[in-house]
């Protein structure tokens, strides 16, 4: 499951809707006065990851990246509706999950099977796109 997600978000990722997407939102924060900014310390919660896996990474980041991390959160999330980031990954997440279906389909079975295709062909964004919690 691990490696059949990170497949499918690193391939919709790649789409040219996406990756346009994520520059306007890196020049967005870039406008609110964030400098530099490093692509992996956004949406964090796209990661569905083994637990071991997270502990290494999060082991990796300084403190100072953990702060810059939680800063970004809200600002990230208001850059990437405002120019689209999440209806262009929903899109291209659920067209690479097809693509894998009909070419690898043992690969992304248990992804299918679990609903994530059905999720993300619905209207508008996923929540774990968004990270947006229910009202």
């Amino acid at each position: 499951m691990w490696e059949a997600w990170a497949e499918v978000q690193f391939e919709g990722n790649r789409d040219p809707e996406v990756v346009s997407a994520m520059k306007d939102v890196i020049t967005c924060l870039e406008d609110m006065g964030y400098q530099d900014v490093n692509p992996g310390l956004l949406f964090t919660w796209h990661s569905f990851v083994s637990p071991k896996d997270r502990n290494e990474r999060e082991s990796k980041l300084t403190q100072e990246e953990r702060d810059l991390r939680s800063a970004l959160t809200e600002p990230s999330q208001s850059c990437a509706k405002k120019n689209g980031l999440y209806d262009a990954q929903d899109t291209a997440w659920a067209a690479e999950l097809e693509r894998l279906q009909s070419t690898e389909p043992d690969t992304v079975q248990i992804l299918i099977d679990e609903g994530l295709l059905e999720a993300l062909k619905k209207p508008g964004p996923e929540i774990f796109l968004t990270a947006d919690r229910p009202s």
